[in-house]
Parts: structure tokens; sequence; C-alpha cells
């Protein structure tokens, strides 16, 4: 099979050039990590949060920057928002299905999101294990997980009927 990307990123500006000719004489896609003129695309700095892709990129005119900006990303952006995307991949479609008013179930998801829900994720994060939070390389494991997640669950669903308790009072 053929490739269709390469990355030159050698310490040899001379060699990475030359990766570029011979790649471009096969069709090929190219990236020169030390030349953005010479690169066919850029790639930008990524933090994953499951579903969640956030990515900065300066264009090549400054990659330090990118690479400051994807840190403060991955601190600002914490698991908290891996476990509540993969619980609403769950949760969502029952949502709407159980419940009628579009605009009940548009203040639901909006407090959901809100940063005091959260506030309150992180909250359930660090009342189970404050080292999840502290150490950003700190990958809970399966069992840790879903106790976590059957919490988070737990106070999605007392949202839920709060919202909707006082939607009847309405």
């Amino acid at each position: 099979m053929g490739q269709f990307l390469v990355f030159a990123a050698t310490d040899n500006s001379e060699l990475n050039q030359r990766i570029a000719f011979l790649a471009r004489g096969k069709n090929i896609l190219v990236n020169i990590i030390d030349n953005a003129e010479l690169s066919d695309f850029t790639v930008p700095a990524v933090v994953n949060r499951g579903e969640l892709l956030l990515t900065a990129a300066s264009g090549s005119n400054l990659p330090a920057l990118s690479k400051n900006i994807r840190k403060k990303l991955e601190s600002d952006f914490g698991i908290e928002y891996r476990l509540l995307l993969d619980i609403m991949s769950e949760k969502r479609k029952a949502i709407i299905e159980d419940i009628d008013s579009i605009e009940l179930r548009k203040l639901i998801f909006r407090e959901i999101a809100s940063a005091d829900f959260l506030t309150k994720i992180r909250k359930i994060i660090v009342d189970y294990n404050p080292q999840i939070l502290s150490n950003s390389n700190y990958q809970p494991n399966d069992s840790e997980y879903q106790l976590i997640k059957k919490e988070i669950e737990k106070a999605i669903s007392q949202l839920i009927e709060r919202k909707k308790f006082h939607n009847e009072e309405l």
C-alpha cells in the first residue's frame, strides 16, 4: 500500500528538503518540521479528552506558542470533561425521549454543561481520589473510572429530577 503522508523531522534541514522533494515526486503530502513554506500541511497541538478534541495552531509561525496553549488546555480541560461526555453519550438520547418539553431539555443540557456542574464533577473526583485531578498524567483504572462515573450519573439524575420538579411547579 502506498504512503499518503510523510513527516520529515530530522535534525538535518537539507535531508528534510530532500525528503520533501522525493515525497512530492510520488504525490505524497509532506510536513517539514523545520520549514513551513515547504510543508503541504501543518499539525496542530492536540488535547484529547475522550470525545472532546481541542487543538491549537499558530500557522507554523510560532510552534512554541501552540505548545504553550496545549499545556494550558490540558490543565484547564481535565478528565471531568471525558467523564461527562462519556456519560452523555449514553444518557442524551434517553433524556430527549423522556422529557417532552424542548425548553426543559435545553435547560437541563445547559445546566449539565455549566461551569458549576463541572465544578461538582471535579469535587466528586477529588472526594474519590484527589490524585486524579492533581496529576495530569494520572489515569484512573477501570474500576475507579466506573465508580466515579456512577457518582456523576447520580448527580445528573438528581439535577434532572430537580429541574423536572421545578418545571412542574411553574
